[in-house]
């Protein structure tokens, strides 16, 4: 998949409700507009610009728009296996599915998918949004191992699911939050695993609210 693909495929389609929505939560921290007014800000602009990210990411960190969706998918990965409840342990054959806890059913088929590779958005959105409910859904239970998982768009909060993601990123670099992008730099990978997941969250919300 080409980025000017998916960005066309995403924001390009976004109603006027989602267009607001992604444009709140990625100007100032992530994209930054010199001159222009935010009312006139159009989808070609707006799209141009993330394309123009997208480009220099790929020159800076020499590495191509799909083989970052790869590395994405393993981030997210990363993100939520070691907080999925295990299946019961035995012959895989024989355990009665009703058993293995809904999070783990959910898990391991996005996991499958995913390795068949994400080549286009219906693949990426649909694996995405899988992880995305799951890590979602552990950040809000109260067990250290999640059993179940809430499918609903509508439950998401990508203000929690940022934050942590930055936090468990900033851990892993060993860097304080604040220092996150000054140390590493927008156009980075950490950094662009943050503005996928925007970008994902928004192309879900306007999904459900086209009725898809």
């Amino acid at each position: 998949m080409k980025y000017n693909d998916f960005i066309k495929e995403t924001i390009m389609d976004f109603s006027s409700i989602e267009f607001k929505n992604i444009k709140a939560l990625l100007i100032g921290e992530y994209i930054q507009f010199s001159f222009l007014e935010d009312n006139r800000i159009d989808q070609y602009i707006f799209s141009e610009k993330l394309c123009d990210y997208l480009e220099k990411l790929e020159l800076k960190t020499k590495i191509p728009f799909q083989k970052h969706l790869v590395y994405y998918s393993i981030f997210l990965d990363k993100l939520v296996s070691n907080k999925i409840a295990k299946a019961p342990k035995g012959n895989k054959q024989v355990i009665d599915p009703q058993l293995i806890p809904r999070s783990r059913r959910y898990y391991e088929k996005a996991k499958a998918n995913g390795k068949k590779g994400l080549h286009s958005v219906p693949q990426l959105i649909d694996y995405c949004r899988v992880m995305l409910c799951l890590y979602n859904s552990a950040l809000q239970s109260d067990t250290k191992l999640l059993e179940t998982i809430n499918l609903s768009i509508d439950a998401l909060s990508i203000e929690q699911i940022i934050l942590n993601m930055k936090q468990e990123q900033a851990k892993k670099l060993n860097y304080q939050v604040a220092e996150f992008f000054s140390k590493n730099g927008v156009y980075s990978s950490e950094v662009f695993y943050l503005i996928m997941t925007i970008i994902v969250y928004c192309e879900l919300k306007n999904s459900k609210n086209q009725g898809e």
